[in-house]
């Protein structure tokens, strides 16, 4: 429930709203106003849920899930802007707590209505603390980084030095870039400890899961078990791109009640992961978005500037609306695809080290029924079950379809690179451009012709 697009929209809403003007009152003003807002959100959520756990509809429980996270959004959104929560704060970490709050108001009604509709013995601590563990703890971890960054490098000249000579939107590529790799390679070790997860105890599951990984050929520190207090979870991960800091973590459901060859199944999908370098292609992909940022955000904010009404909302505002109709474009549409193509590519990875697709594709829908799933539930980051299921089952009957899709990824990857040069390039040209003429050099060419 804790999803990436919810927060890239927080972030990109703390980010405008730091320019917002001055509110014409003080924060013990809107402290009242806010706190009662507060209270009628955990009301509705209280009244909401009741009414989903009498239903016991997955379907509706998901499109209250959605529909909270926009009312989430647009109450955040309402004392950045309107309340100047951000131009007191002035940091990310601390700006971004309120909206954090409304999630977990969210996540600590929903406990009633996940045991009704997946029958698992959710409590609401345990709905609570699992989200703020493998949600929000990460976020807490890094933000904090950054802001302490962002300040170390603005009290020592810095970035002042890098704007100087790189420009301001290479500099954000640049701290972004330090900041990513510091996270990927730090941010494992953390996780594993945060999450208290444990080593697997020697035994025949964990001489099989080793073998395995030896077999894919897939370094890993250690297999540990992913404890998940409160409820039932079935899932497994990957964490870190260097063997020395990698993990593969099983939560504890998930090694419980899954036959060997499934198990065998599913630690191949999260080594395919690795083998096939998906970390790095998101990383890429993170690093294209800023640079197209960087070019798309002024016509962006004149579309929505041309909108019916919009010259009533602040210069903020609609930049803020800009910023996350391009978040939403980029990481929806665009991440999306490449997301399902690499999941896609790791179920193969899968498939191959058991040696058969359709014991992969019994795996996923092991994780669906166990997990009071549906098959066809959607899911934008990984398809439908019922959709990798029918992949994996034309990869059954045609092994041809598991190499056309491999060489699709490669020209993904491929392609994708040649992106981030190009958008590089171009940054680096406007910059120089911009830089000559602010210095009496030689003015950029008039165009030729005006749209």
């Amino acid at each position: 429930m804790f999803g990436l697009l919810p927060l890239l929209f927080a972030l990109a809403i703390v980010e405008t709203a730091y320019h917002n003007d001055p509110v014409p009152f003080e924060i013990r003003h809107w402290l009242i106003p806010v706190g009662l807002s507060l209270v009628v959100w955990l009301g509705i959520c209280e009244v909401v849920v009741r009414l989903l756990a009498r239903a016991r509809d997955r379907r509706w429980l998901d499109r209250w899930d959605i529909a909270a996270q926009g009312i989430a959004l647009l109450w955040f959104a309402w004392i950045c802007y309107w309340c100047g929560w951000v131009r007191e704060v002035q940091v990310y970490t601390p700006a971004i707590m309120p909206w954090m709050l409304m999630q977990a108001i969210h996540w600590w009604s929903m406990a009633e209505a996940v045991r009704s509709v997946g029958g698992h013995p959710w409590t609401r601590g345990g709905m609570l603390m699992h989200h703020v563990r493998f949600g929000m703890l990460p976020m807490l971890i890094i933000l904090p980084i950054f802001d302490l960054c962002n300040a170390a490098t603005l009290r020592f000249g810095i970035q002042r030095w890098f704007i100087d000579h790189i420009g301001l939107q290479m500099t954000m590529v640049v701290g972004s870039l330090a900041l990513g790799l510091v996270v990927v390679g730090l941010l494992p070790a953390f996780l594993v400890r945060l999450w208290r997860a444990v080593p697997l105890p020697a035994g025949e599951v964990r001489d099989a899961l080793a073998d395995a990984c030896r077999q894919m050929g897939v370094g890993v520190r250690a297999i540990m078990i992913w404890p998940v207090p409160g409820g039932r979870v079935y899932n497994a991960a990957v964490l870190g791109v260097v063997p020395r800091i990698r993990y593969v973590l099983f939560t504890e459901d998930l090694l419980r009640d899954f036959d060997p060859p499934s198990l065998r199944a599913v630690l191949g999908h999260e080594l395919g992961h690795a083998r096939h370098g998906h970390l790095f292609v998101y990383l890429v992909f993170a690093i294209a978005t800023l640079l197209a940022s960087f070019l798309l955000a002024q016509p962006a904010a004149a579309l929505v500037a041309r909108i019916p009404g919009a010259h009533w909302l602040p210069v903020t505002v609609q930049t803020g609306i800009a910023t996350v109709a391009l978040l939403a474009l980029k990481w929806r549409l665009i991440f999306g695809y490449l997301s399902r193509a690499c999941e896609r590519q790791a179920d193969l990875a899968g498939a191959e080290l058991v040696g058969d697709a359709r014991v992969m594709q019994h795996a996923l829908r092991t994780v669906a029924r166990l997990s009071g799933q549906a098959e066809d539930a959607p899911s934008w980051r990984h398809y439908s079950i019922a959709q990798r299921a029918a992949f994996l089952e034309r990869v059954a009957e045609d092994p041809q379809v598991a190499l056309v899709h491999h060489r699709r990824v490669r020209l993904a990857r491929f392609g994708l690179i040649v992106i981030v040069l190009a958008l590089a390039a171009t940054v680096a040209i406007i910059h120089v451009r911009s830089g000559m003429a602010a210095f009496g050099g030689p003015p950029p060419p008039a165009p030729e012709h005006a749209l």
